[in-house]
C-alpha cells in the first residue's frame, strides 16, 4: 500500500511527540480525490491511512510520551528556585511494530521519569540551620507513615519538641533534640552538632552527629513530592558520617540550589511546540483537523 508523504511525516514525528484528542475527520470525498491515480483507480484514502489501528496505536503512545515530557518540563521550571530539587527527565525507548499491511513501524514506549543528580550551586545564607551537602549523599527523614525518606534539601528547622526537622517538618535522622536555652548552633563538615546554651555559655556541648546516605544507583530512586524513596533499582542506602564511604561533606550556612537550567527547559518546551505544529501540518495534509 502506498502511504502518503504526510502520513510518513506524521509517523516520524509521533515517535517523540503527539496530538491531543479528539481528532475530527473531514468528509473523505475531497481528500480521496487528491489521491486519484492517472489510471483512474483511487489510492488508499487519507481516512484509511489514519484508521489503520497500528498508526492509531503509535499516535496514542506518542501522545502519552509527549504529555509526560511537557509535565516534567513544566515541573522543572516551577522548581528552578526550590532548594535541593533535582531536574527530572523522561526516559523512553522504542519497539518495532508491524502495520496491518506488513509495513514495519517504530512504537515509542514510555519507560518512566528519573532525577538527574548533578550538583546544584551552593548559595551562602549565613543561617546556622541551613546545611548544604557538598558532594554525594542524602539526609534521612521520618515520613508521616513511619517510613524513611531521603532529601537533599538542607533548610532545617527546630520543631516545638526541640527536634531538628526538615523544612517540611519531617524529623531528621538520627533524631537530635536541641535545648530550649540554646544560644548558638554549629555544624562541622563531618556533621557533628554542637551548641552553646544559656546555662553553659562558655563551653560547647555536642548533641549528636548528622549522617548521610548514598545509593549505588541514585537514578533508581522513586520521587514522591519532594522526597525520594529507595527501590530495588536504587539499592539499599549506604550510611556513614559525612566525608566517609563516598558521601560529601556538609557546609553550614549554605543551601544547594536546584540544578534546573531554566533556559534549557524553556528551549525544550519551545522545541516541543515546533514539533507539535509540524504534526498539525501533517494531519491537515491527511484531511484531519485538530480543534
Amino acid at each position: 500500500m502506498r502511504v502518503p508523504f504526510a502520513a510518513v511525516a506524521l509517523i516520524l514525528l509521533t515517535g517523540c511527540f503527539t496530538l491531543p484528542a479528539p481528532i475530527v475527520v473531514h468528509s473523505p470525498s475531497a481528500a480521496d480525490a487528491a489521491f486519484a491515480r492517472p489510471d483512474g483507480e483511487t489510492a488508499p484514502s487519507r481516512r484509511s491511512v489514519w484508521c489503520d489501528p497500528i498508526l492509531s496505536q503509535i499516535a496514542q503512545a506518542a501522545a502519552a510520551l509527549h504529555q509526560q515530557r511537557c509535565r516534567v518540563a513544566v515541573e522543572n521550571l516551577a522548581n528552578v528556585d526550590t532548594c535541593g530539587f533535582k531536574r527530572r527527565i523522561v526516559r523512553s525507548t522504542t519497539q518495532p511494530i508491524v502495520g496491518s499491511d506488513g509495513t514495519p513501524h517504530t512504537l515509542p514506549v514510555l519507560v518512566g521519569t528519573e532525577s538527574v543528580f548533578s550538583p546544584g550551586a551552593l548559595e551562602i545564607t549565613q543561617r546556622n540551620l541551613d546545611v548544604a551537602i557538598d558532594g554525594e549523599g542524602f539526609f534521612a527523614i521520618t515520613l508521616p507513615d513511619g517510613s524513611t525518606g531521603y532529601t537533599r534539601a538542607g533548610s532545617m528547622q527546630i520543631n516545638a519538641d526541640g527536634k531538628v526537622v526538615s523544612n517540611d517538618g519531617f524529623v531528621v535522622l538520627p533524631e537530635i533534640t536541641v535545648p530550649n536555652d540554646t544560644l548558638e548552633i554549629s555544624i562541622d563538615p563531618e556533621g557533628r552538632i554542637q551548641v552553646r546554651t544559656a546555662g553553659n555559655p562558655d563551653a560547647a556541648t555536642q548533641l549528636g552527629q548528622l549522617t548521610l546516605h548514598r545509593f549505588i544507583n541514585a537514578a533508581g530512586l522513586r520521587i514522591e513530592g519532594s522526597v525520594w524513596r529507595p527501590t530495588e533499582a536504587s539499592g539499599s542506602p549506604i550510611t556513614s558520617t559525612p566525608g566517609a564511604s563516598g558521601n560529601g561533606l556538609l557546609k553550614q550556612g549554605f543551601l544547594e540550589r536546584s540544578n534546573v537550567d531554566a533556559t534549557r527547559e524553556a528551549m525544550e518546551l519551545q522545541f516541543a511546540e515546533r514539533q507539535y505544529q509540524a504534526i498539525q501540518d501533517a494531519m491537515r495534509h491527511l484531511g484531519h483537523v485538530i480543534p
